[in-house]
């Protein structure tokens, strides 16, 4: 299916763009379950700091039969525009508050780690 305002698609689910601020994760079949862990693990990774992008809100979109996990919407930062020494000092928090999250029992299954 073609949607509107694609941002990006995986193996199960769709990402969408509903506004300036939010985006919203589509699940198409009866996901009920896997959308409220979802948004479940995201309200307690936003309660750690703010690593995991912001919970919005659960929604259902008639036009496209979907449940959605609504987020709020990020942009990519280009790292080359910043000095490496800036860059460090990011990675070096983004390490900080990751350890956070695993300490809090949060763990991520898909990370990469930046080309510096």
């Amino acid at each position: 299916m073609k949607y509107p305002r694609k941002l990006s698609s995986g193996a199960n689910n769709t990402v969408i763009v509903l506004s300036d601020t939010e985006v919203a994760k589509l699940y198409l079949q009866d996901t009920r379950s896997d959308i409220g862990s979802e948004a479940e693990k995201m309200k307690y990774a936003n309660g750690v700091n703010g690593l995991v992008v912001r919970f919005v809100r659960l929604d259902y979109d008639e036009n496209l039969q979907a449940e959605m996990l609504v987020m709020e919407r990020i942009r990519p930062i280009d790292y080359r525009a910043y000095e490496v020494e800036i860059r460090e000092l990011r990675l070096d928090v983004f390490e900080d508050e990751l350890r956070a999250l695993h300490q809090a029992g949060f763990v991520h299954r898909d990370l990469k780690r930046p080309l510096i």
